[in-house]
Parts: structure tokens; sequence; C-alpha cells
């Protein structure tokens, strides 16, 4: 009769199986146990927790769930079922849909002379903010202008921002020019796209 052998297995071997079973372990904890994580949202520490129902929020108790009583008859016929109470909620929860308000975002956009406006086209949604760069080392003054007239026109320096939010939806314009005669420089136009 042959003999059997006793299976052999490595330290390294066990050692991997304890960081599988170390890893295993983390993800089911991650999974089951972690309900809310903090966030942090421009410097403020905000607790988000998952979304619960209306009819979590506003469980229903037994004082509001009434009986209503059917009528059994005295005898009954073997083919046809008998009446079974059903419970009817007294109270239906409201539920309301309130949309989701997005913050505004925040966009940059470089301006040069010799560049025009980087990005030449941007689209944002409505509320969010656009803010100008002045990256122009050549000329000490340039002039933002506005040609749908959403601004007047802004003098504008070496390194200066300027930033406006875009509260109605459509396509606007801009153009750089020089500093006094507000004359439009070629090649220095750039627009932004508001859904």
């Amino acid at each position: 009769m042959p003999e059997l052998k006793r299976a052999e297995i490595s330290r390294n071997q066990i050692y991997d199986i304890f960081i599988i079973i170390g890893f295993i372990v983390i993800y089911i904890l991650f999974y089951y146990f972690v309900t809310v994580s903090d966030t942090v949202i421009e410097g403020k520490s905000q607790q988000m927790e998952s979304p619960k129902s209306e009819f979590q929020k506003n469980p229903m108790t037994t004082s509001e769930i009434i009986e209503i009583p059917t009528a059994v008859p005295t005898a009954v016929p073997t083919a046809v079922p008998t009446a079974v109470p059903t419970a009817v909620p007294t109270a239906v929860p409201d539920v309301t849909f309130t949309p989701m308000v997005n913050e505004p975002k925040s966009y940059s956009i470089k301006i040069d002379v010799s560049h025009g406006f980087y990005p030449n086209v941007i689209t944002i949604n409505k509320s969010d903010i656009i803010i100008w760069y002045d990256d122009e080392d050549q000329r000490t003054r340039i002039v933002l202008l506005s040609k749908d007239g959403l601004f007047e026109n802004k003098l504008m320096q070496n390194q200066d921002k300027y930033k406006y939010q875009f509260n109605q939806q459509g396509k606007f314009t801009f153009n750089l020019a020089e500093y006094p005669s507000n004359k439009e420089y070629n090649n220095a136009t750039g627009s932004v796209v508001v859904n």
C-alpha cells in the first residue's frame, strides 16, 4: 500500500495567505461597517449620510394601521377561499422631490494679446463663475470687453483678475482691446457658452 505524504507549505506561502486574508477582512470592514464618511468641502468638514427614502424617514407605527373587517360566511364551500383581513395605512407620507442644487463652479481663462483667450471657447452651467487672468507681460494695460454688454469695460494690468457670475443662458463673446483707445486686438476673441 502506498504511503500518503503530507503536503508541505512554505513560510512564504503562509505569509501570502495571511496577506490575502487581511485584505479580505479590510474590504469587509469597509463595505459593511462604513456608512458615514467625512468629507472636506472648501475647508469645512461635513458629514454625508446615505440617502433615506421617505418611508425610512417616517416609518408607520402600529397605531397608524387599521384593520378592515370582512364578512366571513357561516358555511364556506371548499372551492372558494376564505377572505383574509388586510391592513391599510391611514396616512400616506407626502413625497416631495426637490431638485439637487449644484454649487457654482469657478473656471479660469488666461488672457493676453499674443494668444487671446485660453481656452478660446468654454461651456459652463448657469450660475458658474469665470475668472479672467491677465497673463500679458508685454503691455502694461489691456481692456476686457463684453460684446454683449454683461459688464462695463474692465481695465486690467499684468496679473490682474476679474470674475463674473453668469446668471443667464446663451453664448457670450469677449474681446481684448488696447488702453486707452479701446481698439480691439485681432485674434483676441473668446466665448463663453452658458447652458
